[in-house]
């Protein structure tokens, strides 16, 4: 009888670790896809920037937000790989020396754990960034739940922001 208890334990050990394996590894992703692209047009000589944002990750992120260093932006409630890319005006200034960023901020829609995501790309030198989180509070009303009020921009070694193949 202990032999059988012990035997069933360890199975069921295995098959929780299994699961928790595999809801990990399967959990929803982030990753954004852009692409910059600028040209002359031929006959009236003026150059013509556009900064395409797509979404390529599994998740479906909410309230998506991405907007060009001084120029246009573009909102969107829920953006998932399936849904039409963000097309941006991008008028990069010729004579400044000051980074030029495409910024693009969501939610993660997990009921529990809230978050807000920000990632940009400096279109100058292809330097990645992310916005972490540096400070919490509680909050003072019925629920004490902490919540993000101070962060900063931090430099990414690998880069989670994709490009766009040639081809779409």
């Amino acid at each position: 009888m202990l032999v059988a208890t012990f035997i069933f334990s360890v199975v069921a050990a295995l098959a929780a670790s299994t699961v928790a394996y595999w809801a990990w590894v399967d959990r929803p992703r982030y990753a954004w896809g852009v692409k910059y692209k600028w040209a002359r047009d031929p006959n009236s000589g003026e150059k013509e920037q556009t900064a395409t944002v797509q979404a390529l990750g599994s998740a479906v992120a909410d309230s998506v937000e991405v907007r060009v260093t001084g120029g246009s932006s573009e909102k969107r409630s829920q953006m998932s790989a399936q849904s039409e890319p963000i097309v941006l005006e991008a008028n990069r200034p010729a004579d400044s020396a000051e980074s030029f960023y495409l910024e693009i901020y969501w939610r993660s829609r997990h009921p529990l754990l809230r978050r807000e995501h920000g990632q940009r790309i400096d279109l100058r030198t292809l330097k990645y960034e992310r916005w972490r989180w540096t400070k919490l509070r509680t909050r003072k009303q019925l629920e004490k739940l902490p919540v993000q009020c101070r962060g900063h921009w931090s430099e990414e070694a690998r880069k989670p922001v994709a490009r766009i193949p040639r081809a779409l």
